[in-house]
């Protein structure tokens, strides 16, 4: 979240926003009658997020997410999946779906280039690779938010959406697990103030 707002990561740097920044209003997503900020995930990220070391995600932080799904994903299989977002529907072989209310998630992933924390939309991100190893070759077009028709992903971006699987699973919300599926996400728009940085002055053509 302080990265889509641009809100400095520093805690003292941040405190300062309350005397020099504005008050923004963002969208919070919900999940299961359970609100998120950021994102809610299933399939790898969950157990990424239950085994990556806190120290190393420290030190390292997205490259620590790297290292430990290199660790955990040759032992996984994808799971069958049915995503409706909006009105529609679709049905595939998934090893991580992302749902996401803003832009970045996971210590520097970005989950749609032109997503935002305000408008009024979840982005979700189904990885559908063929091998698990060929998820590692998505690693640039996950840390731009860029993908192209080659890229074995499927996107949505809606208002409402529902994830289904044949087992329930487990999901983690903002780095926590605390649902499974199946799971029903909407938005509640414009429903947290925070404190962000003042945007620059305009400057004056010549």
């Amino acid at each position: 979240m302080a990265r889509t707002l641009e809100i400095p990561t520093d805690l003292a740097k941040s405190l300062e926003l309350i005397d020099s920044g504005r008050l923004k209003k963002i969208d919070l997503g919900i999940v299961n009658n359970i609100y998120f900020v950021n994102v809610a995930g299933l399939g790898l990220s969950t157990e990424v997020n239950r085994k990556v070391p806190s120290g190393l995600k420290k030190k390292l932080g997205v490259l620590a997410f790297i290292w430990t799904a290199f660790r955990l994903s040759y032992k996984m299989t994808p799971f069958r999946t049915t995503i409706t977002c909006d009105d529609k529907t679709s049905r595939s072989l998934s090893w991580q779906i992302s749902v996401c209310n803003g832009r970045h998630y996971g210590s520097g992933l970005t989950i749609e280039e032109e997503a935002t924390l305000t408008d009024g939309k979840l982005d979700c991100l189904s990885t559908e690779v063929k091998r698990w190893w060929h998820g590692f070759l998505l690693i640039p077009a996950i840390l731009r938010g860029k993908y192209d028709p080659s890229h074995d992903v499927s996107l949505f971006q809606g208002k409402t959406m529902k994830i289904e699987t044949r087992k329930p699973m487990k999901i983690d919300i903002d780095g926590d697990i605390k649902t499974k599926t199946p799971a029903e996400f909407s938005v509640l728009e414009k429903a947290l103030e925070v404190y962000v940085p003042q945007k620059p002055a305009p400057t004056e053509s010549l």
